[in-house]
């Protein structure tokens, strides 16, 4: 092998030993369930057919493969004189991650001002009406 292609070997092996098919896809917003399954975004599909782990394999249009081509996307960091290091990427969030947070933040606010509620009528709700509620 000539010193390009040892350079490319070890790319594809610092690829390999640090980042799973499964992470790639969830990294790239694709929701895998507990069992490991997803929607094929490779294709059409209504219910989850890819099986992703170290690599991914669809049952439905039969794609496969690892997460070799995507050091870039994990930041990892290769030189064949150095031992292979991680570097933390930080990516945007997808825009169902985006909704998420935005309907967390609104349960959150809505919770609180329901106990606020609650702690104002315990507080200053008139005695009557605080008599009839301990009954």
């Amino acid at each position: 092998f000539s010193f390009q292609e040892r350079s490319h070997m070890n790319v594809f092996e610092v690829v390999k030993g640090n980042v799973t098919a499964r992470q790639t896809a969830e990294a790239h917003g694709l929701k895998v369930g507990r069992t490991g399954m997803a929607c094929c975004p490779f294709h059409s599909d209504n219910s989850p057919s890819m099986k992703l782990d170290e690599r991914y394999y669809c049952f439905g249009c039969g794609v496969t493969g690892d997460a070799v081509n995507l050091a870039e996307d994990f930041g990892l960091n290769y030189d064949s004189r150095q031992k292979p290091r991680v570097r933390p990427r930080i990516r945007n969030p997808t825009p169902e991650q985006k909704y998420q947070k935005e309907e967390n933040h609104c349960y959150k606010v809505l919770t609180d001002y329901f106990h606020l509620l609650r702690e104002w009528e315990k507080n200053y709700a008139p005695k009557q009406l605080r008599a009839e509620r301990e009954r």
